[in-house]
C-alpha cells in the first residue's frame, strides 16, 4: 500500500490524529487522555514538541510519528521523481537531530521504491544559517 492510499485509509476509517489544525492564538490537542507536558503551553511551537519528543512524552512521540510519516512519504514521493544522491534535512527542525531523521527514513524505506529506498537523510551541517550562507553566496557570484 501506498502512502496516498494509507491516508485515504485513515480517512475512511476516521483515525483521529492527535493535533489538530491550529489556529492563529492556540493550538488543540486532539481528545487524548494522556498525560502529556505538552498541554501546559497555550501556545504550542515545533520546538516545544520537539523537545517534549526528546524527553520521551508519549503524546509528542505520537505526534512526530505522524509528522515522520507525512515527511517520509512526500520525500519517498519526491525521490521516485528526482532520485536524488542524498535529502538534506536543514532550518528549524533540523534541530531536532538524528531521532527525527531516524523516524523519517523508517516511513521513507516503507513507501520509496526500490530502487531509491537507500538514499541516505542526512542533517544539514548549516542548520537554521543554510539561508544567510546561500543568499551571501548569490551576492558575491553576482557581483563578479
Amino acid at each position: 500500500m501506498g502512502f496516498i492510499d494509507t491516508l485515504k485509509e485513515r480517512a475512511k476509517a476516521n483515525v483521529k490524529t492527535i493535533v489538530l489544525p491550529e489556529t492563529e492564538d492556540k493550538r488543540t490537542l486532539a481528545a487524548t487522555e494522556e498525560e502529556t507536558v505538552l498541554r501546559k503551553f497555550t501556545k504550542l511551537s515545533a520546538k516545544n514538541v520537539l523537545d517534549a519528543f526528546k524527553e520521551g512524552d508519549k503524546v509528542a512521540c505520537d505526534v512526530i510519528a505522524q509528522v515522520g510519516e507525512m515527511l517520509g512519504g512526500t520525500l519517498a514521493m519526491f525521490a521516485c521523481v528526482t532520485d536524488p544522491e542524498a535529502i538534506v534535512i536543514g532550518g528549524g527542525v533540523s534541530k531536532a537531530g538524528q531521532p527525527l531523521i531516524d523516524c523519517i527514513q523508517k516511513y521513507y524505506k516503507k513507501y520509496a521504491f526500490s530502487a531509491c529506498k537507500e538514499t541516505p537523510i542526512i542533517l544539514a551541517n548549516l542548520g537554521n544559517d543554510a539561508g544567510i550562507y546561500g543568499s551571501a553566496r548569490m551576492v558575491i557570484k553576482e557581483a563578479q
